[in-house]
């Protein structure tokens, strides 16, 4: 009895070990460019013929995020963060689901090792002590489902410099 259990379970340990080496985990590596990454600033927008609002300039931002994975899969949503490197506040937050991603580029690595190249841009507005908070992070974090169904969020983290 004894030897018929330890056969069992040599056969269960066996099975799990082959599907950890046909299904393994997803590993992400994201890659920026620019790096640093630039941004400016327009001034406030108003109603024509008037003085315009002591509020909230418009950042803008653009930037190419290439994504590779050791798994095939898709890459389900994306969160792009801007903090004040002094402070580690968080000043926009902004996220991106899979099909506003769809549109900037392919969110799909067909083989391991391929590539998901996206054009991303920011054109948010951003509170008025931005301006005097740098110097500032972009933060990008990707979330990634592989064809095997294992899920993973991948992050890189550059600075963000002000064109002048």
């Amino acid at each position: 009895m004894r030897s018929r259990f330890a056969s069992i379970l040599m056969l269960l340990a066996f099975h799990a070990c082959g599907e950890r080496a046909t299904n393994p985990s997803p590993t992400l590596s994201l890659a920026v460019t620019p790096n640093p990454a630039t941004f400016y600033l327009m001034p406030p927008r108003g109603q024509p013929n008037a003085p315009p609002p002591p509020c909230c300039s418009t950042l803008v931002s653009r930037w190419t995020l290439d994504v590779a994975s050791n798994v095939p899969g898709t890459i389900q949503s994306a969160s792009v963060i801007v903090k004040s490197t002094s402070t580690g506040v968080a000043l926009l937050n902004r996220s991106f689901a899979g099909d506003e991603l769809a549109s900037q580029g392919l969110t799909t690595i067909g083989a391991a090792g391929a590539h998901a190249i996206l054009q991303q841009a920011l054109l948010d507005e951003v509170p008025v002590e931005f301006a005097r908070s740098g110097p500032h992070t972009l933060r990008i974090e990707i979330a990634f489902r592989s064809s095997g169904g294992l899920a993973t969020v991948g992050a890189t983290e550059l600075p963000l410099q002000e064109l002048r």
